[in-house]
């Protein structure tokens, strides 16, 4: 395949991940890093999706407060993939919810 048919089947894949999704709001990202790759984004988390040799796909997620690979991130290190695109979602959202409530605790004890 050329460049421009990867970049295609990259952007297709995406879209279809898009689909998947019971929220509205997800924006596309493609980009090229020894192949063509992709993700969706919806406000400050981004998703991903593995496809393995054997076809199984999986999805897992990362939280950023700044445009995606910069910024301060929100990862759970016990994470596991999920099977299921927005069971990936919702987890992320519950990890930074928890961040976001530990720190105002900390906050709150400081003053």
């Amino acid at each position: 395949m050329n460049t421009k048919s990867t970049k295609n089947v990259a952007r297709q894949a995406g879209r279809r991940l898009i689909t998947k999704m019971n929220s509205k709001g997800w924006k596309l990202r493609v980009w090229e890093n020894m192949g063509w790759h992709y993700s969706i984004r919806k406000g400050a988390v981004t998703l991903y999706e593995t496809i393995y040799m054997s076809g199984e796909k999986v999805y897992d997620t990362l939280m950023s407060s700044s445009t995606p690979g910069a910024g301060e991130m929100y990862y759970d290190p016990r994470q596991k993939n999920f099977t299921d695109p927005n069971e990936a979602y919702f987890h992320q959202l519950r990890v930074a919810s928890n961040h976001a409530r530990e720190c105002l605790e900390d906050i709150k004890q400081s003053l």
